[in-house]
């Protein structure tokens, strides 16, 4: 099929959907809530105004039912395709496993509400968020991530929920304890080789597996290969995550203390090697192995209201992560400490511009083991032991909110740049249009550098119901 033809296709079956989705909206009663949305999204290279780096297509169906007051059933359905997988030579050997909702997630969420008046309960696959930071995630590593889009997405449409049991309850007006009991497992989503946003450390390893398998079609009698084990822990009581909560005010200072008990959200890659001539040192069986891990955290946030700093609110969060998995040097694996940061300012300025300023710093208990450098897991490079950062997101709002611009900047210490202007105009109370641009600077080994010719304009359109 031609790459217009593909695309045709793409259009006609979205505007289908489109379409289609209004008879949704009758079907509600004083019990039942149903609504949704329709949405297209696509975004081209900057340098190549032909090469698509999305199409991407989605239904969303969102139903609520009242089985008594106290009693709620929840359910979200999502559907969605990207085109860019047909469209695209570069990317269409990833169309089965990028290009479209893949196994059971077409259900994203389903859990039972019980309310009243003290304890809450929810019981079933949802997400729990902590932590407020923009552009990054230190208390907010309950659920994992899917960073099929890098992290361009926003948090609750990435976040990957899970099954849970979720307990909060209030012994006071202003705090509340939740408990978390997490059977569930899921580590992030690192899309393989040849996508839009493969990691540098991704696509240098599938690089060194087509070597393996290279020299064992031409020796194959010498070297027998390797073999990849992934030891994902089990989904069971005994290896449930559990974590707590306590969020509370007091006069007006808000504050909240995290613990989590559970693993990694990705693995370290430990390789054994081949220890007879002639191959010596070639690996034969890699590893993916996740840490056991302990999180204590905390966040605050405060809002001054009277002095010369009136309407500042000071915010900030805390993450210590014990037991971190880490790989260093060849194949190796070692466990490490960390220890992240964030302390952010918000200030209103001129009514209705918001200026959110953030430093940020990630610290690890070390950077070497034996001599060997410890490694950055997305690029493969040398940790830093200790890394700054620093982010600016403003936002505003025109034409009584139907007009609201944004645009968020990251820095790393190591020159690294991402900014990301975006401009949503609200059409009527059903369409939403959204434009904007991801631009990325800085060296292959930075987090952002290494998707410097990834720069990109997108487009959006919703239509919700």
């Amino acid at each position: 099929m031609k790459k217009s033809t593909k695309i045709l296709f793409s259009v006609s079956t979205f505007l289908f959907l489109l379409f289609s989705s209004s008879a949704f909206a009758l079907n509600v009663t004083d019990k039942l809530t149903i609504s949704g949305f329709i949405k297209n999204e696509t975004a081209v290279r900057l340098e190549e105004w032909d090469k698509f780096m999305k199409i991407e297509n989605m239904a969303q169906l969102e139903v609520e039912y009242r089985l008594t007051p106290q009693i709620y059933i929840f359910g979200i359905l999502r559907e969605w395709y990207d085109s860019a997988y047909d469209a695209e030579e570069d990317w269409e050997h990833n169309r089965k496993i990028l290009g479209k909702t893949r196994g059971t997630d077409w259900l994203r969420e389903i859990y039972i509400d019980y309310y009243s008046n003290n304890l809450d309960i929810r019981i079933g696959k949802q997400q729990v968020v902590w932590g407020t930071a923009d552009g990054v995630k230190l208390l907010d590593v309950v659920c994992p991530m899917d960073m099929r889009e890098f992290v361009l997405d926003e948090f609750s449409e990435s976040r990957i929920p899970l099954y849970m049991l979720k307990v909060e309850y209030s012994p006071k007006v202003d705090g509340t304890i939740q408990f978390l009991l997490i059977p569930d497992f899921e580590s992030n989503y690192i899309p393989p080789a040849g996508s839009p946003f493969t990691f540098t450390a991704t696509a240098e390893g599938e690089k060194s597996m087509q070597g393996l398998k290279d020299l064992h079609h031409m020796f194959p009698h010498l070297y027998p290969g390797y073999k990849t084990v992934d030891h994902e822990p089990g989904e069971s009581l005994k290896n449930s995550k559990i974590g707590f909560r306590w969020l509370d005010i007091y006069r007006g200072f808000e504050y909240s203390l995290n613990y989590l008990h559970g693993w990694d959200l990705s693995s370290a890659v430990k390789a054994k090697f081949k220890k007879t001539s002639p191959f010596q040192g070639i690996p034969i069986l890699f590893e993916k192995v996740y840490g056991q891990t302990e999180l204590f955290g905390g966040s605050f946030s405060k809002a001054l209201t009277s002095g010369p700093l009136r309407g500042l609110t000071i915010r900030g969060e805390f993450a210590y992560i014990h037991n971190h998995e880490n790989n260093y040097g060849s194949g190796k694996v070692t466990k490490v400490d960390n220890y992240n940061y964030v302390i952010g300012l918000d200030k209103y300025v001129w009514t209705n511009w918001l200026f959110s300023f953030q430093f940020i710093q990630l610290i690890s208990s070390i950077d070497s083991k034996h001599g060997e450098d410890l490694l950055f897991g997305p690029t493969g490079v040398p940790l830093d032991k200790v890394e700054n950062m620093m982010s600016l997101k403003t936002s505003t709002d025109f034409f009584h909110e139907r007009l609201k611009a944004d645009v968020l900047t990251m820095y790393g210490d190591d020159n690294d740049w991402r900014t990301s202007p975006r401009l949503e105009f609200e059409l009527t109370d059903q369409v939403t249009l959204a434009t904007g641009l991801n631009v990325f600077w800085g060296r292959k080994g930075g987090l952002n550098g290494e998707f410097q010719e990834n720069d990109e304009a997108f487009f959006e359109f919703k239509y919700g119901f």
